[in-house]
């Protein structure tokens, strides 16, 4: 059996032969499908852009107090990320891109202990996406978010840093993608 202290050493391993196995995987095109993390659903589309990147347009459904219970009405927020390819494998079967890049992201939410109000900010993109033979890509990328949360209340209106955002970093999000 092994230990777990050997998982965090096999996956350097990992990705430092992914990164030099060679650049000869191939991005799918268009992409469009279902995005999962424990802080929202949505969905994804992306695209190629100029050289070795690629943009990413989301638009998700923000349930973090939804999947709590706090509320059953969740939050909008959409984003658009250009993601940079930073190494990439050809295995055969299926090649791995590992990605990274900057972006902006909006809606209307809810965040840690306030109301709905209006989120605005930067975020980030990291992560790796398997790409099959078959028409189909899984995506897994953290999403970290970087906002200003506006809410106003009776009397008075509130802005401050939005803290979901920052729980973001750590929550993993899943992807699986159509290529057209």
């Amino acid at each position: 059996m092994m230990r777990r202290s050997c998982i965090p050493v096999l996956l350097c391993l990992l990705f430092l032969y992914a990164g030099t196995a060679g650049m000869h995987a191939q991005p799918c095109g268009r992409s469009l499908g279902a995005e999962f993390s424990f802080t929202g659903i949505g969905l994804g589309f992306q695209m190629p852009a100029r050289g070795n990147s690629f943009h990413s347009i989301s638009v998700e459904m923000d349930m973090p107090d939804v999947l709590r219970g706090e509320t059953g009405i969740p939050g909008v927020r959409a984003s658009y990320v250009t993601d940079f390819v930073f190494a990439s494998a050809d295995y055969g079967s299926f090649a791995v891109r590992w990605f990274a890049g900057p972006g902006f992201t909006a809606g209307y939410v809810r965040d840690i202990g306030s109301d709905f109000g209006f989120m605005a900010g930067i975020c980030g993109n990291a992560g790796a996406e398997f790409i099959f033979k078959v028409p189909v890509s899984l995506t897994l990328c953290v999403v970290p978010v970087i906002a200003a949360h506006a809410t106003a209340g009776d009397t008075d209106m509130s802005l401050e840093i939005y803290r979901y955002g920052l729980l973001q970093a750590v929550s993993p999000r899943l992807g699986i993608r159509y290529c057209f």
